[in-house]
């Protein structure tokens, strides 16, 4: 695009060196590129011109790189500079060797038992770091969790209140989410949603890894959010049966619409 040609050919303030671009997402795109400073790779996501006069969205795009920085953890990619250049802003961060775990779910429908474990028992180690210093996610889903060459799981997108509108995020009243894994509160409009919120929406993804699908879906955004709040998940087992019962217990309880 226009501004990435006028990225690519400014001098040599600019810190990084642009190679290609790897995904897009509702407000940014994200590329592949160099830190020239440390000789280092990096992804960095540059938020779509159209959006740099917005002050909302970009406050959010900011407060993303002002989350990922509050963290130090193996789960959680990590922020490394942020700031505006030129007509627009920036936000560069580590560079994973992997795909989302979106990818991986649209390529092998669903994954190993074993292997979907391992990815939200490290999400929810995350998780747990960012309750400990008082961020709340707000939109756990495949999307938002990638996986390295390694099997190494790694939360993005942390902190980030969405504004924006895409195919799969949308806002009604006060919620925001993405209603496949957005919780009864959220789906509520609730504004007081806390680590809670992060573990039915991680439950309702383990639910996708380990069967194929979302536990609930519908020919609507709203039909969606109407069956979060009032139905019980289906026993993964029907779908899947190498689920154990144990498992299944795990994932009901994460997505239990009241403590018991």
């Amino acid at each position: 695009n226009a501004l990435l040609k006028e990225l690519e050919h400014e001098d040599e303030r600019f810190p990084f060196e642009i190679q290609e671009e790897v995904g897009q997402g509702a407000i940014g795109i994200v590329y592949r590129a160099r830190q020239k400073s440390l000789d280092r790779p990096i992804a960095l996501k540059i938020l779509k011109s159209e959006y740099a006069q917005d002050a909302a969205l970009v406050e959010q795009f900011l407060k993303e790189a002002r989350s990922s920085a509050k963290f130090n953890h193996v789960n959680v990619v990590q922020g490394l500079d942020a700031g505006p250049y030129m007509a627009t802003y920036y936000f560069a961060m580590e560079l994973i060797d992997g795909p989302s775990l979106e990818q991986l779910l649209k390529k092998r429908r669903h994954l190993r038992i074993s292997e979907a474990v391992s990815i939200a028992v490290q999400v929810a180690r995350a998780l747990e770091y960012a309750e400990k210093i008082g961020v709340v996610h707000r939109d756990i889903k495949p999307d938002n969790i990638l996986v390295a060459k390694d099997g190494t799981a790694k939360l993005c997108d942390l902190g980030m209140a969405r504004l924006a509108v895409s195919d799969d995020t949308i806002k009604v009243g006060t919620a925001i989410g993405t209603p496949y894994y957005m919780s009864p509160e959220q789906a509520r409009g609730s504004a007081d949603v806390d680590a809670r919120s992060d573990i039915y929406s991680l439950g309702a993804t383990l639910y996708h890894m380990v069967t194929g699908e979302p536990p609930f879906k519908g020919k609507a955004a709203q039909e969606v959010l109407r069956r979060q709040l009032t139905e019980t998940i289906p026993d993964p087992r029907i779908k899947n049966p190498d689920v154990s019962a144990p498992l299944a217990l795990i994932i009901a309880k994460m997505m239990a619409k009241e403590l018991s």
